[in-house]
């Protein structure tokens, strides 16, 4: 779940605490990006903003928080300047060369391959919007799992640690394991 997601459903009353994360939005590794046509005046400005349509992947989600944030940081009313479209990530490099959204956030794999179909670029990212790098995904469990499942929660995040460690130790070697095993 995203981080933004948990922020929401924490503030609704839902009882999760977040345990770990599992990636971050960084300039050095990566940062969603904002997506337009090569030829499209998308700018993270006001000019580039203003009037737009924004493909995002849902609402009360980080892509929904960075595209309101963009249009805020540039003195945009989100609502009012900007239309907010709810598109499914499968789908934001076509609804973008297609003219239905001017930009889209789009995460990995999904931004590559719009941009090997179309004559896309990335005009501006999340990080460059939010002005930091910030955490994106995480894992949480709920209050009442966490209290009654101490012992298997402290093994999980044992191991999820051991694999994180692991995997940063031998990059090259994990990949190939889980290309070799079916999972990208």
């Amino acid at each position: 779940v995203t981080s933004i997601t948990s922020m929401f459903a924490v503030n609704r009353g839902l009882p999760l605490t977040i345990v770990a994360s599992i990636t971050q939005e960084t300039e050095e590794q990566y940062a969603t990006p904002f997506v337009a046509a090569s030829d499209s005046d998308v700018a993270f400005t006001e000019e580039g903003l203003n009037g737009k349509s924004i493909g995002i992947c849902d609402f009360q989600a980080s892509c929904h928080m960075w595209a309101a944030t963009a249009a805020q940081r540039v003195g945009l009313e989100p609502e009012a300047d900007v239309e907010l479209v709810r598109v499914p990530f499968p789908t934001m490099g076509s609804a973008v060369a297609e003219g239905r959204v001017d930009t889209a956030t789009m995460h990995q794999p999904f931004d590559a391959m719009a941009m090997a179909q179309h004559d896309m670029e990335v005009k501006f990212d999340a990080v460059e919007v939010l002005g930091y790098d910030h955490d994106l995904l995480e894992v949480w469990f709920s209050t009442q799992y966490l209290n009654n499942n101490e012992e298997a929660v402290r093994a999980f995040l044992e191991d999820y640690t051991a694999t994180v460690e692991y995997y940063q130790e031998n990059t090259a070697e994990a990949r190939g394991t889980i290309a070799d095993e079916g999972y990208v």
